[in-house]
């Protein structure tokens, strides 16, 4: 033991002073630790001032649909321009004619640079009177209805569109239109915007309902819609998803009709003025709308109830499953695959057949 009145060994002293030194270098380490993670704070606050707050833009990725709480505005200016309001006539008094507001009709999206339309229309009787229609665009031009055709099953509307007026062949000649594109799907709980007396209406895609138009239906006829939340909005209301791209029309009980009800028949539309949906020329229906059982087991696939065609290599009571190696549903684009031979998987009475077909054409009730 070292008596206290003595000096500590210079082997203590040294470790006394490396010590102190050590304590001082960590106290100054902490309040470079607080001042710097200070500093990130602010520069992280001036950066993304909103982050953690509800008014800021929120979004996900699903299926390479994007929802945000707040869409792109300058997307929306865009889609207007490609938004026509339509009328069924002009008014007049005296020598001067006007669109009267009581006789607009709705909105149509264009969909063929050529002049080419679509809208939702529930009555027909509407649709019969069509070359006294009257399409205003954004910027206040004025067209006129030269071609329409109406799909009995979706009351869809398709018709082209040329200036009412012009000054010679060569300004109607150079009509290029703008077009919207088309949302590739829809998910259940995605934000989207009606277009509504030209402004923008928050609305959501709700829950998927199959079977709405008819238990039995052409086998690449559309047949679901989805709810829509946020308020009961028009029939015929167009609708946008967050990248400004065509979801479909509100139809009754505040659903959307999906775009693809347009994007099966347009090809024909454009190129041969008909509607004409690519068939195997059966009706029935899939097992996402109605299960298909079969020895007590859930197939997925088209049930065949009715064969429309004598060209169909298919039977009442087949059950499709798959078309080149894919499995039948009804999101799948297997009616897109124009007039080549393509094969398909069949159960036939218990028994697996595969067979060549080719695509049929029809319209949408020819069954």
């Amino acid at each position: 033991m070292i008596p206290p009145h003595l000096p500590a060994p210079s082997s203590k002293i040294k470790n006394h002073e490396f010590l102190k030194r050590m304590k001082f270098l960590a106290v100054i380490i902490g309040f470079g630790l607080i001042t710097g993670g200070a500093s990130a704070m602010m520069v992280f606050g001036w950066l993304w001032p909103y982050y953690g707050s509800s008014n800021g833009i929120e979004y996900q990725q699903t299926d390479n649909n994007v929802n945000f709480t707040q869409p792109d505005p300058m997307i929306f200016k865009e889609v207007g321009e490609r938004v026509y309001s339509i009328f069924s006539e002009l008014s007049s008094f005296d020598q001067v004619s006007y669109l009267n507001q009581k006789n607009k009709m709705g909105e149509a999206a264009a969909v063929g640079s050529d002049g080419w339309l679509v809208m939702f229309l529930k009555d027909k009787k509407t649709f019969n009177n069509y070359k006294k229609w009257r399409a205003l665009s954004y910027d206040n031009i004025l067209y006129k209805t030269d071609i329409a055709l109406y799909d009995n099953y979706t009351r869809l509307a398709y018709f082209k569109i040329s200036l009412a007026s012009v000054t010679s062949t060569s300004e109607q000649s150079e009509l290029q239109m703008k077009v919207v594109g088309f949302a590739e799907n829809i998910n259940s709980g995605e934000n989207l915007e009606a277009f509504v007396n030209n402004n923008w209406h928050k609305t959501q895609a709700g829950e998927l309902w199959r079977g709405v138009f008819s238990d039995i239906h052409l086998d690449s006829a559309i047949n679901y819609a989805y709810d829509l939340s946020g308020g009961s909005l028009k029939l015929g209301t167009l609708v946008m998803n967050a990248r400004g791209r065509l979801a479909g029309f509100v139809v009754e009980n505040n659903r959307l009709l999906p775009c693809s009800a347009v994007t099966r028949v347009l090809p024909k539309v454009l190129n041969q003025k008909k509607i004409i949906y690519p068939s195997f020329g059966v009706a029935g229906w899939f097992s996402d709308e109605q299960p298909i059982i079969l020895a007590d087991k859930n197939i997925s696939g088209f049930a065949v109830y009715d064969v429309w065609s004598r060209s169909s290599i298919l039977q009442r009571g087949d059950i499709l499953l798959e078309i080149n190696g894919q499995t039948v549903k009804d999101e799948n684009l297997w009616y897109n695959l124009g007039n080549d031979l393509v094969h398909l998987k069949i159960l036939r009475r218990g028994q697996t057949l595969e067979k060549d077909a080719k695509l049929l054409s029809a319209g949408p009730l020819s069954y």
